[in-house]
């Protein structure tokens, strides 16, 4: 991104860059989520549901 596209509102950037989408979850949340998941030898489909899970009922 340029320095003058750093300094506008993030919902500005939002629409230029991702018209049409939703915030979901911190990309280090989610890193965090699937390392711990990873140790637990967890599967990506489960992963993935519980991911979902908690962005919609926790987060």
């Amino acid at each position: 991104m340029s320095d003058e596209e750093m300094s506008l509102p993030t919902s500005e950037v939002a629409e230029k860059y991702c018209s049409g989408k939703a915030y979901f979850l911190e990309v280090f949340l989610v890193k965090e989520m699937l390392d711990s998941m990873r140790q637990e030898h967890i599967g990506s489909n489960e992963a993935c549901k519980r991911i979902i899970h908690y962005a919609v009922h926790d987060a």
